[in-house]
């Protein structure tokens, strides 16, 4: 059995430190291999109504469909990773620690500092709502 040198294992280690450090940015930077899902068709989801969905996507998302288009969002709080309710009166709610955010998504009172994470979305030629995961 052949032994690696020690310079041989510090260059693999800071190889896969590297592809750690950088995992988590697949999504940012890797957009060409996303994967569209159709959470229903367009139809479903209500003028101004945010809708929290489980069809045709591994988790749960946030279909708040406008005058002007659709967005979809993640309905887990950026805080601690509660899972937000939808109100009527225009915000998400966490139920866990208060936290807020208005129907795009922006935080609108804390503890939570980051906005909910938003998925590129498209309307198909048949008219489904596709998510890009």
């Amino acid at each position: 059995m052949e032994r690696f040198s020690r310079r041989t294992f510090m260059k693999l280690a800071v190889v896969a430190v590297g592809v750690l450090a950088f995992a988590p940015f697949r999504r940012v930077f890797g957009q060409n291999n996303v994967e569209w899902v159709s959470v229903g068709p367009a139809d479903n989801f209500p003028v101004g109504e945010p809708v929290l969905t489980k069809e045709g996507v591994r988790t749960p998302v946030i279909v708040y469909r406008q005058e002007n288009g659709i967005s979809v969002l993640s309905p887990k709080c950026t805080h601690k990773g509660c899972t937000v309710t939808v109100k009527k009166n225009g915000i998400y709610a966490c139920p866990c620690h208060g936290a807020q955010y208005d129907y795009d998504g922006t935080v609108t009172k804390g503890p939570a500092n980051r906005d909910l994470e938003t998925y590129m979305v498209k309307i198909s030629d048949t008219g489904e709502v596709l998510v890009g995961i």
